[in-house]
């Protein structure tokens, strides 16, 4: 028989331990910047081994609202000679009543007058992380991150653009998604594997980037916020996720896990060797060779499949300052392997001098 005494010891112990030992968590999430309002398998579309898509309710009403206030991402894609693909929200909007048009442009207006100058990335990413963690069925909460202005006005609109564009959005981001699934699946091991090897840097174990697909993103179509984790955002009515660029976005954005990140070996070898050169950094130059290595990499893994892939870089006349003939020749012999990574950017910081 076992000792009452005893007993009762262990006993109280395992209670003060539990005790401690919740008190601990609770303390641990009230210091945690970014609370989980709901589960992220509210949202998600699908997943592949090293991805997690998203269709987010309040991350795309944020992102419509942001281009119907300022337009930035329907003017670069005229100035490319293109323009948004029809996916009949155009004439959802058309046949709305001249009281709810004058309610989104009410909201609309306040983000030009919010947002138009802060970088999405940056001065709004909190924002972004912020709005991906609440409840697609209720209210936004009171938050230090939004200003009460701006959560009343989203808070308005939600019910208005959950009756005439959300299901519109949502089934287009989840078509574009089946669309090119199958693809990403078979060729993401090998493809990241090929731009492990070029950045000279891992991708970090057990890590599936989140991927939200957005009907609007910012002006280029597609960006990545990096803090507090790794978040790549992608418009789907830019008409190029029709195409295989759609493929490449998602590991180009991805591989700013091994090129982005401030151990970089890339990175830092341009700092090291512009800085030996008397060189004033430059800034995008790790970026835009990022660009040429993953692209050539993406184009490369689908010649087999049929497709003749046209890279990004190319296709959108992405940091024309950097993509001349010279550079893409330097970065080439990189890429075939015939060349170090030292050898390459010393090569490609000469050429910038040298223009």
């Amino acid at each position: 028989m076992r000792n009452p005494a005893l007993l009762l010891f262990s006993v109280l112990t395992f209670i003060i331990l539990c005790s401690i030992s919740a008190c601990s968590d609770a303390s641990m999430d009230d210091k945690m910047k970014y609370k989980k309002s709901k589960s992220w398998s509210i949202s998600t579309i699908d997943t592949t081994e090293r991805f997690v898509f998203h269709s987010d309710f309040w991350v795309n009403l944020h992102y419509f609202l942001y281009e119907y206030g300022m337009g930035k991402q329907g003017r670069k894609l005229k100035e490319d000679g293109s323009t948004f693909l029809n996916i009949g929200d155009d004439l959802a909007m058309g046949q709305m009543s001249n009281e709810e048009l004058s309610m989104f442009k009410e909201v609309a207006d306040f983000y030009q007058e919010q947002f138009d100058t802060l970088s999405v990335v940056f001065e709004m990413g909190p924002l972004h992380v912020w709005l991906r963690e609440q409840d697609d069925n209720q209210p936004l909460p009171s938050d230090t991150i939004i200003s009460e202005a701006h959560r009343k006005q989203l808070n308005l609109i939600a019910k208005l653009y959950r009756l005439r564009l959300w299901p519109i959005h949502d089934a287009h981001n989840q078509q574009m998604l089946r669309e090119h699934l199958s693809t990403i699946r078979s060729l993401e091991s090998s493809v990241i594997s090929a731009m492990e090897l070029l950045a000279d840097y891992p991708w970090p174990a057990n890590t599936k980037v989140r991927v939200d697909l957005t009907a609007h993103a910012n002006y280029a179509g597609a960006f990545t916020i990096s803090r507090p984790s790794m978040n790549i955002i992608i418009s789907t009515k830019d008409p190029h996720v029709k195409t295989s660029s759609f493929i490449e976005t998602v590991f180009h954005e991805g591989s700013h896990l091994l090129y982005g990140i401030d151990d970089s070996p890339f990175r830092a070898a341009i700092f090291h060797q512009s800085k030996a050169m008397d060189m004033r950094f430059p800034r995008g130059l790790w970026h835009a060779a990022m660009f040429y290595l993953s692209g050539r990499v993406v184009q490369d893994h689908l010649k087999p499949q049929g497709v003749e892939h046209v890279m990004l870089m190319d296709e959108k006349n992405i940091f024309s300052r950097y993509n001349t003939l010279s550079f893409q020749e330097i970065l080439e012999k990189y890429y075939q392997k015939t060349v170090t990574m030292d050898t390459t950017v010393q090569a490609l910081l000469l050429d910038l001098q040298q223009r």
